[in-house]
């Protein structure tokens, strides 16, 4: 994984906004797709601040499709959330039974060529920041 979008997209083609973290204290609260926090106690640093999150969505295609079911059961118990909130996760899971998740997969997963193309059009970029921290990590934990 050390080429990644420029910009990154949800399920339906529409550009996420920024990701959010923050410190395990009482009274937070994550809106749904985690792109916002609620939070009397803790001060909101800047969006370009030292903290890079890192968002993987596609791993493999078993773990997307966990992720999609465990996702959409989740949303439609959720009686509070309105129609146009998780609109993602929503449409493909009540499409998986038609192969929605596994083409939408499909769709995701780049050869060689695209990839070539995307570093060179400047859509993709390459990345290698988590190959090498966890290459140093290894390296430097291992007993000598």
């Amino acid at each position: 994984m050390v080429v990644r979008d420029v910009t990154s997209y949800n399920s339906l083609g529409d550009p996420l906004p920024p990701k959010v973290a923050h410190r395990g204290v009482e009274g937070v609260v994550i809106e749904p797709g985690n792109h916002a926090v609620v939070t009397p106690a803790l001060r909101v640093l800047p969006r370009r601040s030292p903290i890079v999150i890192m968002h993987f969505p596609l791993r493999s295609i078993e773990q997307f499709r966990r992720k999609v079911i465990q996702g959409g059961r989740a949303v439609e118990r959720n009686t509070q959330l309105s129609d146009d909130v998780c609109a993602t996760w929503r449409v493909l899971y009540r499409a998986r039974d038609e192969g929605a998740i596994e083409r939408y997969y499909e769709s995701q997963v780049l050869n060689d060529e695209q990839v070539a193309d995307g570093l060179r059009n400047g859509t993709l970029v390459e990345d290698p920041r988590l190959r090498d921290y966890l290459s140093a990590t290894r390296h430097s934990t291992q007993p000598s």
